[in-house]
């Protein structure tokens, strides 16, 4: 199953079921009469036009080459010892693993294992189109089917909210988020680290990147405690990519292409 990107708020909103926003792809290979091989490519010899599989098959020639292999999440912060990302964090990509993910956070914050005195507090990092989106979806949907109180934060490292749309629609999207959705946004944040307290507690270090005169770093830093963070900030590309002999990459790492999205070799 694969799913559509463009439905995932809908779906964390719970406007959409799971089956209605994933594809199929076994049924949709056989209809189309395209052989699918479920593995991981992670070598791709362009010369002699052959791709490697993480499963150990023999290299998979080709005459035509499409590489869609989306992105991988960014996430350069600091975590404590012994712990791993995805113990502490939920990236948003790549989707089919956050979707997974998300029905186990839904039912934690539905069951609310705090008891119902505490409020479960929610942290979306990332203030782009799609944190924007899935903050106020979560909230949407908590606020339709949680009987426990929630605490909504949406936090990014910009000055303001969808920073590649136009002035008004940032703040619209702001009203929306803050008075609409009870969702408490705080701007000019970057997070760089997160830490576990004594008793469990995470905790999230926040720093203000807009920093005010005569204040040293040390007096910009502050935490923000957490019970589930979703991670929906720029991703990177895949690591493996840079290793591709005569593919031209950009600075982040990302392939260079022709206005046709094509990538013609010497």
């Amino acid at each position: 199953m694969t799913p559509y990107s463009g439905m995932l708020p809908g779906f964390v909103a719970g406007h959409y079921t799971y089956e209605e926003c994933h594809i199929d792809l076994s049924r949709l290979c056989e209809f189309s009469k395209v052989h699918l091989i479920h593995c991981e490519a992670n070598k791709i010899d362009m010369r002699e036009k052959k791709v490697w599989c993480s499963d150990g098959r023999p290299p998979i020639p080709y005459d035509v080459l499409s590489i869609d292999i989306g992105i991988s999440p960014s996430i350069n912060v600091s975590l404590p010892d012994g712990f791993e990302v995805d113990e502490l964090l939920v990236p948003v990509k790549p989707i089919d693993k956050f979707t997974k993910r998300f029905d186990s956070i839904l039912g934690s914050i539905m069951n609310n294992e705090e008891g119902e005195s505490k409020s479960r507090r929610v942290v979306v990092v990332g203030g782009g189109a799609g944190g924007t989106e899935l903050a106020m979806s979560l909230s949407y949907r908590l606020e339709v089917e949680s009987e426990h109180p929630i605490s909504m934060i949406l936090v990014h490292r910009g000055p303001a909210l969808l920073q590649s749309h136009n002035k008004k629609v940032q703040e619209k999207v702001l009203r929306i988020c803050t008075q609409e959705r009870g969702v408490d946004v705080m701007l000019d944040t970057e997070i760089v680290g997160v830490e576990v307290r004594e008793g469990g507690q995470k905790v999230l270090v926040g720093k203000t990147v807009k920093e005010e005169e005569g204040k040293s770093e040390e007096d910009v830093c502050f935490d923000i405690e957490f019970d589930d963070c979703i991670w929906c900030t720029m991703a990177s590309s895949q690591s493996w990519i840079k290793d591709i002999d005569g593919l031209e990459l950009n600075e982040e790492g990302f392939i260079c292409v022709e206005n046709t999205l094509q990538v013609f070799l010497p």
